[in-house]
């Protein structure tokens, strides 16, 4: 079995996010779904592209512990002095130049996952940098919590492609477990892993290890099979 997971379908939200990276009128991709569905990895692939595309990349990484800390996501993109500038277009001026220094002159891809914890003064900065068209920006939202009004306001104005992100299909899921588990899957078991994980990427990767370890995922006669019941 393979340790690390390759990424399976999405070719039409990539194509999408090609297309929207050439785009003049447009200042990024957020990407929103539930958790598990793979929203992370999407954004690095989009994100791989731009590069391949001549962008320089940043990234940021929201989460809940940092939320109540100003600029506890951006701060490590940011300098010191950055930080120190009250808030308003002297920020925003510095914060410019500072990326701008990092990106050595290329087109920026500003990537930010979980971007519905970020705490109130990064969601206010990635808000001005999308709206100055700074950066473009590759951001993730989790469906069923709710954003900073600075991030929503990205794609309510127009200014970034919102793409919702469903789980995979069972086709992409047997596409996905043959190329881990480098082998042909049953079709029982299959529909099990299926049905048990709904297409939901990180469900069917713990359904997978699991399976494995306790030994009821196993190997036979050339087929992976499912023997007793799945934890």
């Amino acid at each position: 079995m393979r340790s690390a997971w390759p990424f399976v379908g999405r070719s039409d939200i990539l194509d999408q996010a090609r297309q929207d990276l050439r785009r003049e009128d447009l200042s990024g991709v957020v990407l929103a779904g539930p958790a598990g569905v793979g929203k992370t990895r999407l954004a690095a692939e989009v994100a791989e592209h731009g590069t391949a595309a001549g962008f320089h990349v940043e990234r940021a990484v929201a989460s809940q512990s940092a939320r109540g800390i100003p600029f506890g996501a951006l701060a490590p993109i940011l300098p010191p002095a950055t930080l120190a500038v009250e808030r308003g277009i002297a920020m925003l001026g510095q914060a410019t130049e500072a990326l701008m220094q990092r990106s050595g002159g290329r087109r920026l891809i500003l990537l930010v996952d979980d971007a519905q914890w970020l705490d109130d003064a990064s969601a206010l900065l990635f808000q001005q940098l999308v709206f100055a068209r700074t950066v473009f920006a590759v951001a993730s939202v989790r469906t069923g919590e709710a954003a900073p009004d600075a991030v929503q306001s990205v794609w309510k104005n127009g200014l970034c492609d919102r793409v919702d992100v469903g789980p995979l299909d069972r086709r992409e899921v047997q596409e996905l477990l043959e190329r881990v588990l480098e082998g042909q899957v049953e079709g029982a078991a299959l529909q099990q892993l299926w049905e048990a994980s709904e297409g939901n990427l990180q469900y069917l990767r713990e359904l997978v290890l699991a399976g494995v370890d306790a030994g009821t995922l196993v190997h036979d006669a050339g087929l992976w099979r499912i023997v007793g019941a799945l934890a």
